[in-house]
């Protein structure tokens, strides 16, 4: 499909641009003092930081085994802890996750979207969504909704690479990066499980879609898959002491309260769990 310069260079400028007011935009809105707004989920991140920066095991709390295991975004804001604001390190890096966002879902609309308009308003509005004010709190959402993006972006170049016949190793190597993505958002919330889950899904049901490719597929499925797996046996057994269990393991039932109260959401949570034991 042929395109105008001019009409192609305002689309890779606008998106660009847009993700660099994003960022600027909700940095300016956030940067206030927050001493009135701080709520249970931001301490647990907060002190985990600052252990972090102190030397001592985010794994920890009073000296005691923590479940409070998905502490990436922890590891993050620690050096925040250098300056007499921690707040102001920790509202730069949403700002910055919250521009990211943009970039990663223009780039990913360019793999998938010929028309140069549908991706200047798709991104847009992705600059407009709401979501990224939670640049405000000490918490990992603006870094997950960035992940999420680029996990997205990841997954969509390497259906690309398979379909459009290139070479394997490319595929392979996308695929090892799509783990290690999906890794470090598991690490960073417990529900990215869901989208590890549908990726995983969307390639055993590329091959009926596409009407091929069922060999590239799967070994884009395997090898992402294994990837993310010995990256969580590492998490597990190396990273974290092995009495430490998942943040959701508190939250869950015995089976009986489970088949009593047919919660399909938290037996989900629990088998995810079960299999990759972080």
């Amino acid at each position: 499909m042929k395109t105008e310069f001019f009409s192609e260079s305002t689309e890779k400028y606008a998106g660009i641009l847009l993700s660099l007011i994003t960022g600027a935009v909700w940095f300016l809105i956030c940067s206030f003092d927050k001493s009135l707004c701080i709520y249970h989920d931001e301490v647990t991140y907060a002190e985990a930081a600052r252990d972090i920066y102190n030397g001592i095991s985010p794994m920890l709390q009073h000296l005691r085994p923590s479940y409070f295991s998905k502490v990436f975004y922890s590891y993050l804001i620690a050096p925040g802890f250098a300056f007499s604001d921690p707040t102001l390190w920790q509202t730069f890096l949403n700002a910055v996750f919250s521009g990211l966002t943009v970039l990663f879902t223009w780039l990913c609309s360019r793999l998938l979207i010929e028309s140069w308009k549908l991706r200047i308003a798709g991104v847009f509005l992705t600059a407009l969504l709401p979501v990224y004010s939670y640049a405000v709190y000490a918490t990992p959402d603006c870094l997950f909704f960035c992940e999420t993006a680029l996990s997205m972006l990841v997954f969509t170049a390497m259906c690309r690479c398979i379909l459009d016949g290139a070479r394997m190793s490319t595929a392979v190597l996308l695929a090892v990066l799509l783990g290690m993505v999906n890794f470090i958002s598991y690490f960073t919330k417990e529900v990215a499980a869901a989208f590890i889950i549908s990726e995983a899904a969307a390639l055993i049901a590329a091959p009926l879609i596409a009407g091929g490719k069922r060999k590239e597929f799967f070994q884009a499925l395997a090898v992402f898959l294994l990837m993310f797996f010995l990256l969580c046996l590492y998490l597990k057994f190396v990273l974290i002491p092995q009495n430490v269990g998942n943040s959701y393991q508190n939250q869950v039932y015995p089976l009986r309260i489970f088949l009593e109260r047919a919660e399909p959401g938290r037996l989900a949570y629990k088998f995810f769990f079960m299999v990759t034991g972080a």
